[in-house]
């Protein structure tokens, strides 16, 4: 028997959201307008995963969120949009793959270009990204 650890965003803050090059206020404005309530850590199967998440929604729905950086010419940003969607549409999930400057975790700057934002989740499964 497995058991994953759910973990209240308000006793235990998620410490992918308080990255030195992230946007804690985009990550915040997210887990308000989707209804988040907890998250544990990810076991992974998506391509490029990475800092990954599931969030769990009041209504006890699930968000897989993952942040896998973005470096030529291994991981570009296409590669990881390409694989992902495949591999989430395989699976007759929705996925939404985001550049690192929408994202939270890591942001571009002088040093790389920072991390990619990927969502997946159940058709019928709102979700909604922060503008």
């Amino acid at each position: 028997m497995s058991y994953i650890r759910r973990n209240n965003l308000k006793q235990h803050p998620d410490p992918v959201a308080t990255h030195g090059k992230g946007n804690p206020e985009r990550f915040n404005r997210f887990v308000e307008i989707n209804g988040i309530e907890s998250w544990s850590i990810a076991s992974c199967t998506v391509p490029f995963c990475d800092h990954d998440r599931i969030y769990y929604k009041k209504d006890g729905e699930q968000i897989y969120v993952s942040h896998p950086y973005v470096y030529a010419p291994e991981q570009t940003f296409q590669m990881i949009h390409d694989q992902c969607m495949e591999w989430a549409e395989n699976r007759d999930l929705v996925c939404e793959v985001y550049p690192p400057e929408r994202g939270w975790y890591c942001l571009p700057d002088e040093k790389g270009p920072g991390a990619a934002c990927v969502i997946i989740h159940k058709p019928n499964v709102e979700v909604l990204m922060p503008e």
